[in-house]
């Protein structure tokens, strides 16, 4: 799915249109260039983890951070990602 920003309304359920997202999981990974590991942040409710895991990284190469969401609307579980590759730097909204 291609992910167009409307900067004048808030980001929209991919399933249902709604635009009642709420962020429940976020993982921030950092690694060199092709490292098999790296660090990874795993923030959720009130609690974070941190380990070497790069295994659900959005980059296959660098670095990347998703956010997963709940909807309101529905029982949709979306997931926001940000990765760079080769100097540029991608989004993608996704339905579990």
């Amino acid at each position: 799915m291609t992910v167009q920003f409307d900067y004048d309304k808030p980001l929209a359920c991919p399933n249902c249109g709604t635009y009642n997202l709420h962020h429940s999981k976020i993982d921030i990974f950092n690694r060199q260039q092709d490292a098999g590991d790296g660090l990874h942040f795993h923030i959720e409710k009130l609690s974070m983890a941190i380990d070497t895991e790069v295994e659900n990284n959005p980059s296959e190469r660098n670095d990347g951070l998703t956010i997963e969401f709940w909807c309101e609307g529905c029982d949709t579980k979306p997931i926001f990602a940000l990765w760079q590759h080769k100097g540029s730097t991608y989004v993608d909204l996704k339905l579990q």
